[in-house]
């Protein structure tokens, strides 16, 4: 009988995330990550225009901690500059807002997915190579102002109840809407989150589903003055099908467009084109 050994692979990931006053109380942010693994060198980076710098930097090391994982690390060394997120991370600080609150919670569920995760603080001066990385996508503040003189269209996504927003529609959301990080139900920036997975990402029950669209539904009418653009909520990688979602928004306001892919279950509905 021959027993399968698990190959060790180490991973070095630096983490950071900043954010800039959009001076009117909010900030807009970015993440970077860089993660050496075996000699190779792999980044991410990401931004936001509403968010905050604590926010950015648990953003930072969740997607660089997901990268890890994807690539196969086995053993995880964190490093980064924020010695909130390290304490917060380790359980030897505690959080007061509910958002870090989870961010914290999101971090120590990712850590248990590897057979050893550390994560350390660093100065700042060590951490340049990712610092470097959370200016590439942070909007400017011309941006933030132009993009706040427009009327958009609030865009609704499938989300997660852990508001991590890392595929799909849920990623696009994140990067190009404001959706928060850690926000799973409800709005942030220029998005709605629409549950379809629960906080492990598994899928929720159509019904549990249903209930968080009626209270999408209820939420457009109670807000006429916004227009909304519904992407195939639940028909991706929650696994569900237009014939189970679509008709389930049938009591939707005329300020709520959808996906035309759901055109001949909505009839008489609003449509805005397609999101592949």
């Amino acid at each position: 009988m021959v027993t399968e050994i698990s190959k060790r692979v180490d991973g070095l990931l630096f983490f950071d995330g900043g954010a800039s006053s959009n001076g009117d109380g909010t900030f807009r942010g970015g993440y970077g990550f860089v993660l050496h693994i075996n000699g190779k060198t792999y980044k991410g980076h990401g931004g936001a225009v509403k968010t905050t710098n604590n926010v950015m930097e648990f953003a930072g090391l969740c997607y660089g901690m997901d990268m890890a994982r994807q690539l196969g690390v086995t053993h995880l060394v964190a490093k980064g500059d924020s010695k909130l997120v390290v304490m917060i991370s380790n359980g030897k600080w505690n959080a007061k807002l509910p958002h870090i609150k989870r961010a914290g919670q999101i971090t120590k569920a990712k850590a248990q997915g590897f057979t050893s995760c550390v994560i350390e603080w660093i100065p700042r001066e060590q951490n340049k190579d990712a610092d470097i990385l959370t200016h590439i996508d942070r909007p400017t503040k011309s941006m933030v102002e132009s993009s706040s003189s427009k009327k958009q269209m609030i865009f609704v996504f499938g989300s997660n109840l852990a508001g991590v927003h890392g595929a799909g529609a849920a990623l696009q959301a994140n990067k190009n809407f404001g959706a928060t990080w850690g926000v799973g139900v409800g709005p942030s920036g220029s998005s709605y989150a629409i549950p379809t997975k629960d906080r492990d990402i598994r899928t929720l029950p159509l019904t549990t589903v249903e209930h968080y669209i009626l209270e999408f539904v209820e939420y457009a009418k109670a807000h006429p003055d916004e227009t909304f653009q519904v992407t195939q909520v639940g028909c991706g990688l929650a696994g569900y099908t237009a014939e189970d979602i679509a008709p389930l928004f049938k009591e939707a306001s005329e300020n709520v467009y959808f996906d035309k892919a759901w055109e001949s279950h909505l009839p008489g509905k609003n449509f805005w084109g397609t999101y592949e």
